[in-house]
């Protein structure tokens, strides 16, 4: 093997190594206190606690660039990077009251979760575990291995977290 050959495999295994190979973070407690918070944080989920009921779609893309254009639906869907087990953000804006066109403010927020959770259940589990103790009690069990928790807060928001086809899903009504 020539002196050039032998740089190019290494350089390339040094590339492979650092990053292809690299491990995904674990999705722990820990990694779901991050994106969720706790109790004393407040209802809103730690990720998206900028966002604001009612706020405009302009006030969104403040936050959250690309939350400034929903479609006429009224639906901004973002991808989302750097964010432990969370792969993409829908965030839904109402339409005008009087006009009941164009949507103007918000009032859901739903996080896909990476496809790792649906496989993994400590992973699963964790994710339960800082929701429940964020959000209280689940009133039903058997929701939990089925996917289907609802929590209804006090404030009149609600936090649920549903099977939705192929994904797992975490949404969250202003």
């Amino acid at each position: 093997m020539s002196k050039t050959s032998g740089f190019v495999l290494t350089l390339a295994l040094v590339f492979v190594s650092g990053s292809a190979l690299a491990a995904p973070p674990k999705l722990d407690e820990a990694a779901w206190t991050a994106v969720f918070g706790t109790a004393a944080d407040g209802p809103s989920p730690t990720y998206i606690k900028e966002l604001r009921e009612d706020m405009s779609p302009a006030e969104a893309g403040a936050v959250f660039k690309g939350a400034e254009k929903p479609s006429k639906f009224g639906f901004a869907k973002l991808n989302v990077k750097g964010v432990p087990g969370v792969k993409k953000m829908e965030i839904y804006f109402a339409k005008d009251k009087e006009t009941k066109k164009v949507p103007t403010f918000l009032k859901s927020v739903t996080l896909t979760l990476d496809a790792s959770v649906l496989k993994d259940a400590a992973a699963y589990d964790a994710l339960i575990k800082v929701l429940t103790a964020k959000y209280g009690p689940i009133k039903k069990a058997e929701d939990v291995p089925n996917y289907k928790v609802t929590w209804a807060l006090k404030s009149m928001r609600v936090a649920q977290v549903w099977k939705i086809g192929r994904d797992l899903t975490f949404k969250f009504s202003l």
